[in-house]
């Protein structure tokens, strides 16, 4: 095994610390952080590398992730591939894994897809090399969510499937396959006319067809993803977010009546109040399609009680009470939910947490984070 100095490995070391800026400045010198990294590239030899991985598990996440961001592809995956071969003294190949997400998480919007895929392929390359098996599926679990987040349905799914068949019937990765399912199933329209009411011919019936192609697809991935929370809810009954998402798949599929009751279970046994307040939410908008306003109001007003941190259920009350002719009260509640600060982690009126999965993602990588600062096997 290669080692690498002792002094360079020493928790907090001053010297480390100096190391990581003299390469910081050059390797790339990038000038102030602004969430991204510079586009210039130069090489990072392999004993450079391994200063950076270590100067991760230390704590520097962002200079550490920055100075390898700035590197070239050839690098990386030279780096990448020799770390997962050998075994390097004083190396802890969790921290490179980690340092190759960090790195990804920084230059995805930089307009260099290859380079993004590189680190991930590089992450990946490692952590199958190492041993610690909770490590390793507990990071893949992560790159699953993060590929969710980042709409890359086929490789989410890719890991989820990889995960269930080291771990078959985990509820909590079923879960996570059925976000994927459900996120795109989510994206396609609902035709409202029939095709046998059209003319045999021309645009309108185009239109018609290409929906209802649309139709076909978005049914497909939500059967998928209700097929899915199924599975998580034979494993764990009361898993209440899994009950919750079937709920609103079987709402979309025409499902109504089980729908609602998969959402009155959550209102009645959960004690998360976003996943009550969703509920409600939920509930609500079922019931004023039904034109059914006054229980429609009853459920959207116990959403912003379960949630009043949350815009969509303001709006979801204001519109519902503009409906029913109260103007007066639908501008106070209108009012009310403008004026709440939007959570930057939770846009769209707290929408944003249902659809994409990136807070677990950070969980993950935190906990593993404190796991490897501590040097756990």
């Amino acid at each position: 095994m290669m080692p690498i100095p002792s002094r360079l490995h020493q928790k907090g070391s001053c010297s480390l610390r100096l190391v990581i800026v003299l390469l910081s400045i050059l390797v790339s010198n990038p000038g102030p952080y602004s969430g991204t990294v510079s586009a210039r590239t130069d090489e990072v030899s392999f004993q450079q590398y391994l200063v950076l991985v270590e100067g991760h598990r230390q704590g520097e996440f962002v200079e550490t992730a920055k100075t390898l961001g700035a590197a070239p592809k050839g690098s990386i995956r030279s780096c990448s591939k020799r770390l997962a071969e050998e075994s390097i003294a004083g190396i802890d190949r969790r921290a490179a894994v980690l340092l190759h997400t960090q790195v990804a998480i920084l230059i995805e919007n930089r307009g260099d897809p290859e380079l993004w895929g590189t680190h991930l392929d590089a992450a990946r390359r490692i952590c199958d090399r190492i041993t610690d098996s909770d490590f390793k599926s507990r990071w893949y679990l992560a790159l699953g969510y993060y590929y969710q987040t980042n709409l890359k349905d086929l490789s989410a799914i890719e890991i989820f499937k990889m995960l269930l068949k080291e771990s078959p019937g985990d509820a909590q990765i079923l879960l996570a396959m059925g976000t994927v399912y459900e996120a795109g199933g989510s994206m396609f329209d609902r035709p409202r006319s029939k095709l046998s009411s059209l003319p045999s011919s021309g645009s309108m019936r185009v239109a018609l067809q290409q929906k209802l192609r649309a139709k076909r697809a978005r049914d497909r991935k939500l059967r998928q993803a209700a097929d899915v929370y199924r599975q998580a809810l034979a494993s764990s009954p009361d898993f209440a977010e899994a009950r919750l998402r079937l709920g609103k798949v079987s709402q979309l599929l025409g499902e109504e009546e089980y729908g609602c009751s998969q959402f009155e279970w959550v209102i009645g046994e959960s004690s998360d109040r976003y996943l009550v307040s969703l509920a409600h939410l939920f509930c609500g908008r079922l019931l004023e399609e039904r034109n059914e306003l006054p229980e429609a109001h009853h459920h959207y007003r116990s959403a912003v009680e379960a949630g009043p941190e949350w815009q969509v259920m303001h709006l979801a009350l204001s519109h519902a009470l503009r409906r029913s002719g109260d103007i007066k009260a639908s501008a106070e509640v209108l009012m009310r939910g403008l004026q709440l600060s939007v959570n930057p982690r939770n846009p769209f009126g707290g929408l944003w947490k249902y659809y994409i999965k990136f807070d677990e993602f950070v969980e993950i990588v935190a906990e593993l984070r404190r796991l490897v600062a501590r040097g756990t096997p």
